[in-house]
């Protein structure tokens, strides 16, 4: 051998070990034709579609909540993140009461809500006013008439019946470590699929985690979103989050990663990210919708998403007008449009299916149930 000869002899068995030892884990590699056939297959039998969130609409955008995959939906201040996030988690895991009967999903799923800033019986409300459809702020206030008192006792009684569907966990000041380890408790212990973790942000336990390593915070921030979508990877569970945004997002009409205050990286790994305001927010915007509900003739909405990423789905860059009813965290899709307010009107709803039940046929069901 030539001097060179022997250096690439030596690097030929360097590669070999390193590709044996190194990074094993985190790396895959075949060529592209290997089970390409079973994959198909697969994917007819089972299509990548996930259990339905709120919204028939942003169903058919991102194909439901599809697990291994992570979420984010950001919003400013007082634009609902928490209910929204409240209200998906309560579509995937409990019955609602709709024109005096329950409606129950097929399959529903277990969930787990995890809150960094609201107590525990602050989420039990707006549950509670998820299934029964009365306002929350007539449960807090006690100004429900017989009526709603009706639908609220019926409520309770399937809140209670589907208890072990939907945990709250309140996370007062959150870190990495601890972050991962009541997920991974959830996911190992009860089983839980579906994870709603509200919000992201730098929290004085995140920040204290890096401080000797001098860690950036918007450096912290995106280790923490990270966190989530490898939890999400390697446990297959589905995990939405939420942001806040920057000062900057009311000077554009279309909102994307760079209005996520903190840390753009935060969009880097996620599957899905939208953004959430409310249209009264926006003049310029509520306009120019204005125009198109009237030629359109449907309901106004009261929320414009920005979808400005789409892994995998048949729609990114687009705007999904919607009406959200803080008061029970209920929503309804209105219509879609280009990032240029064009409407579009060329999409196909998924079906779910459901159950329909009036309020003796649900009494029965339970009694055969425990019975």
């Amino acid at each position: 051998y030539s001097v060179e000869g022997i250096l690439e002899k030596v690097k030929g068995r360097l590669v070999t070990v390193e590709n044996e030892y190194i990074a094993r884990n985190n790396i895959q590699a075949q060529t592209a034709g290997k089970g390409l056939a079973q994959l198909y297959q697969d994917l007819k039998d089972t299509p990548e579609i996930g259990m339905p969130i709120e919204g028939d609409i942003l169903n058919y955008i991102v194909r439901g909540a599809r697990l291994g995959k992570m979420y984010i939906n950001s919003a400013p201040s007082g634009h609902g993140k928490t209910r929204f996030m409240v209200g998906n988690a309560c579509a995937l895991s409990v019955p609602r009461i709709e024109n005096n009967k329950v409606v129950i999903k097929e399959d529903l799923r277990k969930t787990v809500i995890f809150t960094t800033e609201q107590k525990v019986d602050e989420i039990q409300t707006l549950v509670l006013a998820y299934v029964s459809g009365v306002n929350e702020n007539k449960i807090l206030t006690g100004t429900v008439d017989a009526y709603e008192e009706k639908l609220i006792q019926k409520a309770i009684d399937i809140i209670e019946f589907y208890d072990e569907n939907l945990h709250i966990e309140v996370i007062g000041d959150p870190s990495i470590a601890t972050i991962k380890a009541r997920l991974l408790n959830y996911i190992t212990k009860f089983g839980i699929e579906y994870i709603f973790y509200d919000y992201i942000f730098s929290s004085p336990g995140l920040l204290s985690e890096f401080r000797d390593l001098k860690i950036r915070e918007d450096v912290a921030l995106m280790m923490l979103s990270n966190t989530l979508k490898e939890i999400a990877a390697e446990n297959n569970v589905f995990i939405q989050s939420g942001t806040q945004l920057n000062d900057r997002w009311q000077k554009s009409l279309v909102r994307n990663v760079n209005h996520v205050r903190g840390s753009k990286a935060i969009g880097d790994k996620v599957d899905v990210g939208i953004i959430s305001v409310m249209l009264s927010d926006v003049p310029e915007e509520k306009e120019k919708v204005e125009k198109i509900v009237e030629e359109a003739n449907v309901p106004m909405p009261n929320i414009v998403v920005d979808v400005y990423k789409n892994r995998r789905g048949p729609l990114t860059g687009v705007k999904l007008f919607r009406h959200f009813d803080h008061g029970t965290c209920r929503v309804k899709d209105i219509m879609l449009t280009s990032s240029s307010f064009k409407v579009i009107d060329e999409y196909d709803l998924i079906e779910y299916e459901q159950s329909v039940l009036t309020f003796a046929e649900y009494d029965e069901m339970v009694v055969n149930f425990n019975e």
